[in-house]
């Protein structure tokens, strides 16, 4: 490169070619990073100054860099307000409230499964079981003959490819489908929430099945107040962060 020489143009037309390609493969502007002036287009544009032999082109540039940094900063931050400002409006309220009324309805549920555990706990020691479930219209106090209606009603939905609900346990009415993606039965269980789980071939597990999904009520209530916990935090934290001004108003 030659001093106050045709170099400087040539030179120029490197840097807006490389601006444009690096726009084009990196997508860096107007992407939310710091990072938006790529770096081998600096170097076109400092060899471009040098080329003219005129220092104060190149402070020109170092300005011109400088302001083009601080749009685009000043632009990622009006982006992220309004984000956060559409979070705190809707996003957040809306997933507080979903969470608060499934809590709600957990705690309801969770009344009727302790009450189903204490009445298993009896049952273990008096080593009698005392067990009904309702199937069809009929109810049955056998868990295999119980499990194997289930299955054949599950089965006969499938036959007439509907879905439906199919009996009751323990206050939670069950409604069966078949999933044709796995080529299996599902059934749900519902009362103030919904829990699904899929249906197998042994009569007995089934049961089993039933009653363990029904024993998670508890950890999921547990699991939906910790992320009411973790929401109502994330809505404070963005009301803080919604009030804070731009970082580098003073340079601007």
């Amino acid at each position: 490169m030659t001093e106050s020489s045709f170099d400087s143009y040539m030179w120029q037309i490197l840097e807006q070619k490389q601006r444009f390609i690096s726009q084009i493969m990196t997508s860096k502007s107007p992407v939310r990073s710091c990072e938006d002036v790529d770096d081998t287009d600096l170097s076109y544009a400092e060899i471009k100054a040098l080329a003219t032999g005129n220092p104060a082109i190149k402070e020109k540039m170092d300005l011109d860099i400088q302001v083009s940094r601080l749009k685009l900063l000043k632009a990622n931050h009006t982006n992220e307000r309004y984000r956060l400002e559409s979070d705190i409006a809707r996003t957040y309220p809306v997933q507080i409230t979903a969470v608060k009324e499934r809590i709600g309805g957990l705690k309801a549920d969770l009344v009727a499964v302790k009450a189903l555990q204490a009445q298993q706990e009896k049952d273990k020691d008096s080593e009698e079981e005392t067990f009904s479930m309702t199937i069809g219209g009929k109810e049955f106090t056998d868990r295999k003959e119980a499990g194997t209606a289930l299955i054949a009603a599950c089965a006969g939905l499938k036959a007439v490819h509907a879905e439906g609900t199919i009996g009751e346990y323990a206050g939670f009415s069950m409604s069966a489908s078949f999933d044709g993606f796995r080529q299996s039965y599902m059934l749900t269980l519902k009362r103030k929430c919904s829990y699904t789980l899929e249906i197998g071939k042994d009569p007995s597990g089934n049961i089993t099945r039933i009653q363990n999904t029904l024993a998670s009520v508890e950890r999921q209530l547990a699991e939906s107040q910790k992320k009411l916990e973790n929401l109502q935090g994330q809505l404070a934290a963005a009301k803080e962060e919604v009030r804070k001004p731009f970082a580098h108003e003073a340079e601007r």
